[in-house]
């Protein structure tokens, strides 16, 4: 199944479910690997499912004689604008039923991966990654602008983007969340200031294997 344009709601939703089916599923992958937008908006659905996921735990740990007004709020809280299917599932899940959650992006850990800038700006070649992994991007700030975000940008060996995602700076921390798994390979890692069109501040080599 190929995507023309960008990926169905329904479609982003089953996937942080884990309900797509392994070709839709791949599909999806490959569309992610080439498009901010359904990144961002897979993002948001599974931002969402984890955030009903922890408000189900606290719930469950609850002395029954304080339920009642915990459930109230919750309920209240399923109820905001959010997709369907993810409030329904974790509705399931506050509901006692035995969920299980198959897809990846529930079950695999993140995996950090810390880039170092060394002379000339120019990445440091040993770091390495595992291929089709969660992985959190963590990058040298040193040097860098005092803003809040910037443009990050994979390229494979060829010069060709695959993935485009916001780098956020956080307790004087950079990184970024990639939503979309890279295959076995090598890759540069591109900083760019947050303006459009920005200049390029700073490369990281990777390689994932």
């Amino acid at each position: 199944m190929e995507l023309n344009g960008h990926a169905p709601e329904e479609m982003l939703e089953e996937h942080s479910l884990g309900k797509l089916p392994d070709a839709e599923a791949e599909s999806l992958e490959e569309h992610l690997l080439i498009c901010p937008q359904c990144q961002d908006r897979l993002a948001e659905v599974e931002e969402f499912a984890e955030a009903a996921r922890r408000a189900a735990a606290r719930l469950q740990r609850e002395p029954r004689s304080s339920l009642e007004g915990k459930w109230r709020g919750l309920w209240q809280w399923l109820a905001r604008p959010a997709p369907l299917a993810v409030a329904a599932g974790m509705a399931i899940l506050v509901a006692g039923s035995v969920v299980e959650w198959r897809g990846v992006s529930r079950n695999e850990p993140v995996v950090s991966v810390y880039l170092q800038a060394v002379r000339g700006g120019e990445g440091l070649v040993g770091a390495r990654a595992p291929a089709d992994k969660r992985l959190r991007l963590q990058l040298d700030s040193a040097g860098l602008p005092a803003v809040g975000s910037f443009r990050l940008e994979i390229v494979d060996s060829g010069g060709t983007g695959v993935f485009e995602a916001e780098a956020r700076r956080d307790a004087g921390e950079v990184s970024a969340q990639l939503t979309a798994r890279l295959p076995a390979g090598r890759y540069w890692v591109r900083l760019y200031e947050p303006r459009p069109a920005g200049p390029l501040l700073r490369e990281f080599g990777l390689t994932v294997e």
